[in-house]
């Protein structure tokens, strides 16, 4: 099922992997192509490391709040 940025809720995990956090942002329904061209565009203003693993982006370090600010600017939500 493709959704809209306005229709998806999105929330925030965070692990630890070879003692390194990684913060886990999801469930994205939109093609496969637009992912990637969010997940590349989110890495390059965050100046961080990242992968998509469907259906989560995985970024590296612990990075919540700034994600939220840059996807709330591209009209996704987030569960509260």
């Amino acid at each position: 099922d493709i959704l809209t940025p306005t229709q998806h809720i999105l929330h925030f995990k965070k692990e630890k992997r070879r003692g390194k956090v990684v913060t886990l942002v999801g469930r994205f329904s939109l093609h496969v192509d637009d992912v990637k061209k969010l997940l590349k565009e989110l890495k390059q203003s965050l100046g961080c490391g990242g992968s998509y693993k469907e259906p989560y982006m995985e970024f590296q370090g612990e990075l919540q709040e700034k994600l939220k600010e840059a996807l709330k600017k591209k009209d996704f939500r987030f569960k509260q």
